[in-house]
């Protein structure tokens, strides 16, 4: 995980959990800010037996980062390995995780009364809409599978803590982003990954499975943006961070194959497993939400492989 301070009137904290497409397009639209200082801190995702050493490792590098001033501590969970396939097993293992992370936010509020403690929950609006087309304010989640049941889980856990946390929701629909080693790259960076191979891409679903897709930048600007926000008056919120532009995978086959210009490969199978539409109403746009559309993100997912040549 990552800590970020800045020392003002008040310190600024940034505590970042997950260092994955989600996490590093926040941490990089938050040092592009400048005034940061960041530093890397051991945390053992996959090891339940090192987490609560490692939390209080973290819990005494804030105090120390605190020096007994008033600071503003934001504690951003956008981590996880778990996705639409993850099994019950694999939900209860990252929901633990979850819950000691909340508990460190929850415990900082007794140690620093004076101070301003954040919780921050990158969530799925996929995994709690999925089967559900024009979903808006009044749509309720339904969760499917075992990984939208984990989403729901762990914003029941932060809504319902009794600590004086401010709490922040944000639910993002499919995640697309640059091709790099370590990160999950979804059906829009495959295709383009593999079309410029020259390889067959494997979709789960069907060519006119409708979805809604988001680019990293886009997110990881606003959610820096509510970070930074020294003067943000609600105490609870939940913003919904998607595009409101339903695509097909047909639709997105012909954007990359316009930008590469030559055909690309694709073989569906196993259907009936990913093939229910997610789309979601623009009315459900947060506050100064404007997200990009698929063929201007996917220029800039080829354009920066072309420049860099291979995974970074």
């Amino acid at each position: 995980m990552f800590l970020l301070r800045r020392f003002e009137k008040c310190h600024k904290i940034i505590a970042i959990f997950g260092e994955g497409l989600i996490g590093s397009s926040i941490l990089s639209a938050l040092t592009a800010s400048a005034g940061f200082a960041k530093e890397l801190v051991g945390f053992s995702y996959d090891d339940a037996a090192k987490q609560p050493g490692e939390l209080r490792h973290i819990a005494h590098r804030i105090s120390q980062v605190a020096e007994r001033r008033p600071m503003d501590l934001c504690i951003l969970w956008c981590a996880g390995t778990a996705g639409f396939g993850a099994t019950e097993c694999d939900i209860q293992d990252e929901l633990a995780i979850f819950r000691r992370v909340l508990e460190l936010a929850q415990n900082s509020v007794d140690l620093y009364p004076k101070s301003k403690i954040s919780f921050h929950l990158t969530s799925s609006a996929g995994g709690l809409f999925e089967g559900q087309k024009y979903v808006t304010r009044h749509s309720n989640p339904a969760p499917i599978r075992p990984y939208g049941h984990l989403k729901r889980s762990q914003e029941e856990l932060l809504l319902s803590s009794s600590a004086r946390l401010v709490k922040r929701i944000y639910r993002l629909s499919s995640v697309y982003g640059y091709i790099k080693r370590g990160h999950r790259m979804g059906l829009i960076s495959t295709l383009i990954f593999n079309g410029i191979r020259q390889q067959v891409s494997h979709i789960f679903g069907n060519p006119s499975t409708l979805r809604d897709y988001v680019w990293c930048e886009d997110l990881g600007k606003y959610i820096a943006r509510v970070l930074l926000d020294h003067e943000g008056k609600e105490n609870c919120s939940i913003d919904h961070l998607v595009s409101g532009k339903p695509s097909s995978i047909y639709e997105i086959q012909g954007i990359i194959e316009g930008l590469l210009g030559r055909k690309i490969y694709l073989a569906f199978q196993d259907t009936n497993t990913n093939s229910s539409d997610i789309t979601f109403s623009r009315i459900i746009f947060p506050d100064n939400w404007y997200p990009i559309d698929i063929e201007t993100g996917a220029r800039s997912i080829y354009l920066k492989w072309r420049d860099c040549g291979s995974i970074p």
